[in-house]
């Protein structure tokens, strides 16, 4: 131990045990010595332990190196917490003193349009430092990385590729050269449906449904996830009818989560338009808001509608957007009580923990119905590790990492797709949460900038990306190889999410990841100031949530007192289609 001390220092070791380096003693006086750069990082599901690991790499790496005169090795400060709010104020007016924020903040445009705020991380993202594998090597002179064969732009993910160049864009003020990189992503977190996996196999195999599931397959499994909604209804239904009260089919808490999952089953059923650069050849509707293109409103393979700022709320009418209304109504479907008919009176919508408390220990408890899924994000079993830890501590096998859930990909809507291999589709949740740098922080700062600079290329050379992806179970948005070594000491549902992400990398794999389109939304269509969403006038109600998911609950509300059964669901989905349109326009 004392070793390891000496190797990497008191403050490093205060970083990675979690405890403030201020309580150690000598610190302050120690760190004073170094340059420093500070780091104010979102610490929510995916967790801090993997940035204290890369930081103490990092430190370690130029622990005998001297940016500024007098002052030798580097000290990063690390402020984990989620106090992210009016960050681009805070910035603008010097309240905000880190020089590299890690957001959770989809409201980029505000970083753009708040002057002088954003360092160009432009030359960061182009600068050839990686070798094919994403391994970067110190320069002689202790200060550089070596020039080599590949770049952060290079290893991007090519959705990200796109989304963060915007060059051309009205925010590009300067560069004429087609690259512009104002923010750097950063996650690339996934969210939908998570299944408990050991308790679906037992029921599917209980009740005889284990062959007549036909979706996809992943590795080390032995029954296939539901190919299409009705094989998964088929499931929530059975053992509603038949296990007496002993399970419940689902718990949901937090409403933004729910628009990956909308936007995967609008995208499986009327396409999306990754990969595309040509509008003509575009097989359906940009996801999460829409293009200036056309849809086929009538199903018959001719695109007849050209959509316009004027009648973009007819896109409000698509197949996507009638099916995923029907997919809601149907989860919600009412019981003989007035109750949810699949819920088995689990609570819905309490707070993420609550619910993620709820599913976890149903496992065990005598007085409440194990829960079979979860509407949650790639990160929330990290995020429950307590849960599990509290269930670990009195059977071992109930602990973290000890039991397999699955993020099902989405079902289609007909057995004809799924017999025909049609790919799967999964939400993307956190495509626009960026990396920012600070301007009033680094830009007239050169010893500063330039360790910032060479954290941000240590923090995405391929052996970090693989801390990240041990530690947060999710993976960056950048192309890398994610090793044996690493992948086991990965949970099983770490090692899923981590095949999702493959699945979608690769030419002919059978998931694709559904993201958010166009970062800024400058050239989106929309019906308002707002993306067109599941606003809708139904009946009595205004329903303004932008969730589909989150308005079936409001509807389901005791206080609203209206319920609604099989036989009334293709009249309801009618009349919620009139009323999202009657609301856009």
């Amino acid at each position: 131990m004392k070793n390891i001390l000496k190797k990497i220092g008191t403050c490093a070791v205060a970083a990675l045990l979690g405890v403030s380096a201020v309580s150690f003693a000598g610190c302050s006086d120690e760190n004073a010595n170094k340059t420093t750069i500070s780091i104010h990082y979102y610490n929510g599901g995916l967790g801090s332990d993997w940035i204290r690991e890369v930081i103490a790499e990092f430190e370690e790496m130029f622990a005998d190196v001297s940016f500024e005169e007098g002052k030798t090795g580097v000290h990063v400060a690390l402020t984990p917490d989620k106090n992210f709010n009016e960050t681009p104020t805070s910035m603008m007016t010097g309240a905000e003193k880190a020089d590299i924020l890690y957001t959770a903040d989809s409201g980029i445009v505000s970083y753009l349009t708040t002057e002088n705020i954003v360092y160009d991380a432009t030359d960061i993202a182009l600068d050839k430092v990686y070798d094919e594998n994403g391994n970067v090597q110190l320069a002689a002179d202790g200060k550089s990385f070596v020039q080599q064969e590949y770049s952060m732009y290079d290893r991007m993910h090519p959705y990200y590729q796109s989304a963060y160049n915007l060059a051309g864009t009205r925010y590009d003020t300067e560069n004429d050269d087609g690259y512009y990189f104002p923010l750097l992503p950063y996650e690339d977190t996934l969210s939908g449906i998570v299944i408990d996996y050991d308790l679906y196999s037992q029921l599917c195999k209980d009740y005889g449904l284990d062959s007549e599931m036909t979706g996809y397959l992943f590795e080390g499994d032995d029954v296939r996830m539901p190919g299409t909604w009705d094989e998964f209804f088929e499931l929530l239904t059975t053992i509603r009818d038949q296990a007496d009260g002993t399970y419940s089919g689902f718990t949901y808490a937090i409403d933004y989560y729910t628009p990956a999952l909308q936007n995967a089953v609008i995208a499986d059923v009327d396409g999306t338009d990754e990969g595309t650069e040509n509008k003509s050849e575009y097989s359906g509707i940009r996801m999460y808001d829409t293009y200036d293109g056309a849809y086929d409103f009538d199903g018959d393979g001719t695109k007849e509608t050209t959509i316009t700022a004027d009648n973009a709320y007819m896109l409000t009418q698509t197949r996507g957007y009638e099916a995923m209304t029907e997919i809601a109504f149907r989860l919600f479907e009412s019981n003989a009580s007035g109750g949810n008919i699949f819920d088995n009176n689990v609570m819905q919508n309490p707070s993420y923990s609550v619910a993620q408390m709820d599913f976890v220990m149903s496992k065990t408890s005598s007085t409440n119905p194990r829960i079979l899924a979860i509407f949650e994000g790639d990160w929330w079993e990290n995020e429950a590790r307590a849960s599990f830890d509290s269930m670990g501590a009195i059977n071992a096998e109930d602990g973290y990492g000890k039991r397999t859930f699955r993020m099902m990909p989405v079902p289609h809507m007909t057995s004809e797709e799924a017999e025909e291999g049609k790919t799967y589709k999964v939400g993307g949740f956190s495509s626009g949460y960026p990396i920012v740098l600070n301007q009033k922080t680094l830009g007239n700062d050169e010893a500063k900038a330039q360790v910032a600079k060479l954290w941000i290329q240590f923090q995405h050379s391929v052996q970090s990306m693989q801390t990240f992806t041990r530690w947060s179970g999710s993976v960056l948005p950048y192309i890398y190889e994610v090793t044996d070594d690493v992948r086991e000491q990965m949970t099983p549902f770490a090692q899923s999410i981590l095949e999702i992400q493959m699945q979608d990398r690769a030419a002919d794999g059978q998931i694709e990841i559904v993201r958010r389109n166009q970062l800024t939304m400058d050239d989106e269509v929309r019906t308002t100031s707002n993306t067109i969403d599941f606003r809708a006038q139904f009946r009595s109600w205004n329903l303004t949530n932008g969730a589909i998911i989150a308005n079936m609950v409001n509807l389901r509300n005791p206080a609203n007192n209206f319920n609604w059964r099989s036989s009334d669901i293709a009249d309801m989905v009618e009349e919620y289609m009139e009323g999202m349109l009657t609301a856009h326009q």
